[in-house]
């Protein structure tokens, strides 16, 4: 027997995986842009003699 959904149900259902998916994206950007950067490299002091 085949069950079958109303249609407010379904379309219920489908906003439910719409939002987990646009959260899951926001989440992997945030993840991203946090982790991503390459580490800052020290800044180098003047020789003694130009001081």
């Amino acid at each position: 027997m085949i069950k079958t959904t109303s249609p407010l149900s379904a379309a219920f259902g489908r906003l439910v995986v719409a939002v987990a998916s646009l959260a899951a994206m926001v989440v992997g950007v945030g993840l991203v842009s946090v982790f991503g950067k390459p580490p800052t490299a020290p800044v180098a002091e003047p020789p003694p003699g130009e001081r």
